[in-house]
């Protein structure tokens, strides 16, 4: 492994992290489509906002997988907030259908390995050394 190259742990956590960007992006996509057909007003605030989420967690994504702590410690804040968001829906709906149990219950356990991967004593220290001009 060179100095530039990250640890196996930090891309396979980078691969889950991009595979529910792109499962939220889509869900964002489906919300807003569907806003657009039930002609709701403000969908083009609403599509503003949703395409902003989109590219600002790209950019963050990124960053973690270049190696930035701030990144690391940023996404693990967001995870940790979107595990308890999840949970409490849970608590406030436990008779949830069971397709949108399923894909709680997916993503809760991936954003668990995201952060234990990136969080890794291996990956540590890859993400405390200092990054020159990359």
């Amino acid at each position: 492994m060179t100095a530039q190259e990250p640890p196996s742990k930090v891309v396979l956590a980078s691969r889950l992290m991009w595979l529910l960007w792109a499962a939220g992006a889509l869900y964002l996509i489906i919300a807003l489509v569907s806003a657009i057909r039930m002609s709701l007003p403000g969908t083009s605030v609403l599509a503003s906002m949703y395409a902003l989420v989109i590219v600002l967690l790209a950019l963050l994504i990124r960053a973690v997988t270049r190696g930035r702590n701030w990144a690391r410690m940023t996404y693990a804040a967001i995870a940790g907030l979107g595990i308890v968001l999840i949970a409490l829906g849970w608590v406030r709906n436990p008779a949830a259908d069971p397709i949108r149990a399923a894909v709680s219950v997916f993503v809760v356990f991936s954003y668990v390995v995201v952060l234990r991967l990136l969080f890794h004593p291996s990956t540590s220290s890859w993400f405390r050394r200092t990054v020159g001009a990359t």
